[in-house]
């Protein structure tokens, strides 16, 4: 998306309204539905991104976030992408979550095996 529409998706992300948040999320995944596997890639990249810069929003609703992609995308191919996505490249912020009750990955993570 080259018309300024991706930018505007992720910065909705941040929205104080739990309900902007989950319409943004279905329209996300429609888009990433019916566009190319890159999109996907592109998106689940810059939400890593988001997440480490914004480690507020990642605390918050990192969860709610990650829940509604599982239930609106295939949550394995979130969880693999997500895994890829972090052995690549060095994400700092995830690390102190990794033995954290509040880590939004391990708090989601039973969607696996639903």
């Amino acid at each position: 998306m080259d018309d300024g529409t991706f930018p505007a998706l992720l910065k909705t992300l941040s929205d104080p309204s739990e309900e902007v948040i989950k319409h943004d999320l279905q329209l996300i995944a429609q888009i990433s539905t019916s566009s190319e596997e890159s999109y996907f890639r592109v998106f689940m990249h810059n939400l890593l991104e988001l997440f480490s810069t914004d480690r507020r929003l990642l605390e918050t609703r990192g969860s709610l976030i990650i829940r509604q992609l599982c239930l609106n995308l295939n949550t394995e191919k979130i969880y693999r992408t997500f895994a890829e996505l972090l052995e690549r490249e060095e994400v700092s912020f995830i690390s102190g979550f990794e033995k954290d009750d509040n880590n939004p990955f391990s708090r989601t993570s039973n969607l696996l095996v639903s």
